[in-house]
């Protein structure tokens, strides 16, 4: 499915601004699949990909079948930006949006956890297991959805 009216729903929105080709972005597919197999009777789940109709069709089986994906129309010069329907993003992926029933963005997260070592500023080496990760994608994922739930007005669905 690749369209998607906001003005005829009747649930919270989960927005995701998207790319085929960020590592975080793909990293965080099996918490979010997991996340909407638990809320999308609650929330709705919108992601905006930066990738092209014949791209995004490569992907369409990674997702859960209740999350809408939402090509760019055309392919956009810049890696960074967005353009889909008048709503224009500019500031990298993933990036969340948390939006009420009534259109209102109560929250906006950046980023996701990816299995990773690096030096931290004191010099000591930190590792992020995959396990980690993937805990840690699926932990903010529901602090979100709990708090756009919450903020709906909506806890008794």
């Amino acid at each position: 499915n690749t369209n998607y009216n906001t003005s005829e729903r009747k649930k919270p929105l989960f927005l995701q601004v998207t790319a085929s080709w960020c590592a975080p972005c793909k990293f965080e597919v099996p918490a979010l699949n997991k996340i909407v197999e638990k809320y999308s009777d609650r929330v709705d789940f919108v992601l905006l990909f930066w990738d092209t109709q014949a791209e995004l069709e490569k992907l369409v089986s990674d997702y859960n079948k209740d999350i809408i994906l939402i090509p760019s129309q055309e392919k956009q010069s810049e890696p960074t930006t967005i353009d889909i329907s008048g709503f224009r993003h500019i500031m990298g992926f993933p990036t969340n949006y948390l939006i009420t029933t009534d259109n209102q963005i109560i929250n906006f997260s950046r980023g996701a956890k990816i299995p990773t070592t690096y030096t931290d500023q004191n010099g000591k080496e930190i590792t992020i297991t995959k396990e980690e990760a993937n805990k840690g994608n699926y932990e903010r994922l529901e602090k979100e959805i709990k708090e756009l739930i919450e903020k709906t007005g909506t806890n008794n669905v």
